[in-house]
Protein backbone atom coordinates (compact mmCIF):
# COMPACT_ATOMS: atom_id res chain seq x y z
CA UNK A 1 0.00 0.00 0.00
CA UNK A 2 1.27 3.09 -0.60
CA UNK A 3 2.79 5.44 1.66
CA UNK A 4 0.66 8.12 0.69
CA UNK A 5 -2.27 6.52 0.60
CA UNK A 6 -1.62 6.02 4.46
CA UNK A 7 -1.28 9.97 5.35
CA UNK A 8 -4.48 10.93 3.33
CA UNK A 9 -6.91 10.50 6.33
CA UNK A 10 -10.07 10.89 4.75
CA UNK A 11 -9.21 7.87 2.36
CA UNK A 12 -7.96 5.87 5.58
CA UNK A 13 -11.42 6.97 7.38
CA UNK A 14 -13.34 5.85 4.46
CA UNK A 15 -11.93 2.32 4.34
CA UNK A 16 -12.05 2.10 7.73
CA UNK A 17 -15.77 2.59 7.88
CA UNK A 18 -16.33 0.13 5.10
CA UNK A 19 -14.13 -2.78 7.19
CA UNK A 20 -15.66 -1.72 10.83
CA UNK A 21 -17.63 -4.94 10.65
CA UNK A 22 -14.54 -6.77 9.95
CA UNK A 23 -11.31 -6.96 12.27
CA UNK A 24 -8.25 -5.84 10.46
CA UNK A 25 -6.39 -8.69 10.64
CA UNK A 26 -8.77 -10.71 9.07
CA UNK A 27 -7.90 -8.60 6.20
CA UNK A 28 -4.38 -9.73 5.28
CA UNK A 29 -3.32 -7.56 2.40
CA UNK A 30 -4.62 -4.44 4.03
CA UNK A 31 -4.18 -4.59 7.62
CA UNK A 32 -4.12 -0.67 7.85
CA UNK A 33 -5.38 0.21 11.17
CA UNK A 34 -1.80 -1.40 12.32
CA UNK A 35 -0.20 1.28 10.51
CA UNK A 36 -2.43 3.91 11.95
CA UNK A 37 -4.04 5.22 15.21
CA UNK A 38 -7.55 5.82 14.84
CA UNK A 39 -9.98 6.57 17.75
CA UNK A 40 -13.37 5.45 18.31
CA UNK A 41 -15.73 8.06 20.18
CA UNK A 42 -19.06 6.67 21.37
CA UNK A 43 -21.91 8.64 22.64
CA UNK A 44 -24.36 6.51 24.29
CA UNK A 45 -27.60 8.01 26.06
CA UNK A 46 -30.75 6.30 27.11
CA UNK A 47 -34.08 7.70 26.24
CA UNK A 48 -37.54 7.91 27.88
CA UNK A 49 -39.39 4.86 27.19
CA UNK A 50 -41.46 4.96 24.06
CA UNK A 51 -39.34 7.96 22.53
CA UNK A 52 -37.15 6.27 20.55
CA UNK A 53 -38.36 7.55 16.90
CA UNK A 54 -38.30 10.91 18.20
CA UNK A 55 -34.99 10.73 19.86
CA UNK A 56 -33.59 9.51 16.91
CA UNK A 57 -35.06 11.69 14.54
CA UNK A 58 -33.65 14.54 16.34
CA UNK A 59 -30.15 12.48 16.56
CA UNK A 60 -30.18 12.16 12.84
CA UNK A 61 -30.88 15.66 11.88
CA UNK A 62 -27.92 16.92 14.22
CA UNK A 63 -25.79 14.79 12.76
CA UNK A 64 -26.45 16.22 9.11
CA UNK A 65 -25.71 19.68 10.53
CA UNK A 66 -22.67 18.56 12.26
CA UNK A 67 -21.40 16.95 9.06
CA UNK A 68 -22.08 20.28 7.08
CA UNK A 69 -20.55 22.64 10.08
CA UNK A 70 -18.34 21.35 12.16
CA UNK A 71 -14.99 19.56 12.25
CA UNK A 72 -17.46 16.24 12.70
CA UNK A 73 -17.53 15.91 8.78
CA UNK A 74 -13.70 14.68 9.44
CA UNK A 75 -15.02 11.51 11.19
CA UNK A 76 -16.96 8.63 9.66
CA UNK A 77 -19.96 8.17 11.77
CA UNK A 78 -22.54 5.00 12.84
CA UNK A 79 -25.77 4.82 14.83
CA UNK A 80 -26.80 1.71 17.48
CA UNK A 81 -29.58 0.98 19.60
CA UNK A 82 -30.05 -1.56 21.69
CA UNK A 83 -31.45 -4.98 20.74
CA UNK A 84 -30.68 -7.91 22.24
CA UNK A 85 -29.09 -7.47 25.97
CA UNK A 86 -29.58 -3.83 25.89
CA UNK A 87 -32.57 -1.82 25.96
CA UNK A 88 -33.48 -0.50 22.99
CA UNK A 89 -33.90 2.97 24.47
CA UNK A 90 -30.11 2.54 24.71
CA UNK A 91 -28.96 4.58 22.19
CA UNK A 92 -24.67 4.56 20.41
CA UNK A 93 -23.70 7.38 18.39
CA UNK A 94 -19.90 6.57 17.31
CA UNK A 95 -18.01 8.58 15.33
CA UNK A 96 -14.58 7.39 13.89
CA UNK A 97 -11.51 10.18 13.57
CA UNK A 98 -7.95 10.09 12.99
CA UNK A 99 -6.47 11.96 16.19
CA UNK A 100 -7.88 13.26 19.74
CA UNK A 101 -7.20 16.68 18.57
CA UNK A 102 -9.77 16.22 15.67
CA UNK A 103 -12.76 14.84 18.69
CA UNK A 104 -11.25 17.68 20.55
CA UNK A 105 -12.50 20.44 17.97
CA UNK A 106 -15.24 18.80 16.70
CA UNK A 107 -16.43 18.59 20.65
CA UNK A 108 -15.50 22.43 20.75
CA UNK A 109 -17.53 23.28 18.11
CA UNK A 110 -20.84 22.28 19.32
CA UNK A 111 -21.66 25.63 21.30
CA UNK A 112 -22.12 26.90 18.08
CA UNK A 113 -25.47 28.59 17.64
CA UNK A 114 -26.66 26.56 14.79
CA UNK A 115 -26.67 23.57 17.25
CA UNK A 116 -28.37 24.45 20.51
CA UNK A 117 -32.01 23.68 18.94
CA UNK A 118 -31.12 20.15 18.47
CA UNK A 119 -29.51 19.99 22.07
CA UNK A 120 -32.63 21.95 23.94
CA UNK A 121 -34.89 19.14 21.69
CA UNK A 122 -33.60 16.43 22.57
CA UNK A 123 -33.50 16.95 26.31
CA UNK A 124 -36.88 16.42 27.46
CA UNK A 125 -36.10 12.61 25.66
CA UNK A 126 -32.63 11.75 27.71
CA UNK A 127 -32.88 9.94 30.92
CA UNK A 128 -30.91 12.29 33.41
CA UNK A 129 -27.10 11.62 34.14
CA UNK A 130 -27.24 8.42 31.19
CA UNK A 131 -24.86 10.22 28.56
CA UNK A 132 -21.38 9.78 28.00
CA UNK A 133 -19.00 10.01 26.06
CA UNK A 134 -16.03 6.85 25.76
CA UNK A 135 -13.28 6.82 23.79
CA UNK A 136 -11.20 3.62 22.54
CA UNK A 137 -8.34 3.63 21.06
CA UNK A 138 -8.36 1.02 17.77
CA UNK A 139 -5.16 -1.38 17.96
CA UNK A 140 -6.76 -3.69 15.34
Amino acid sequence: MPDQFIRDRRVVLSYAASCIRYPASRIPHLNLLNKITMYNCVWTIDIVFGKQKEALDIIKAWGAEKFRSSHFKNSVNRLSVGHIGESPSHIVDEYLFGSLADFEKALGEMGQPQFKQYSDAIAPYIVPASQKWTVFRMIS
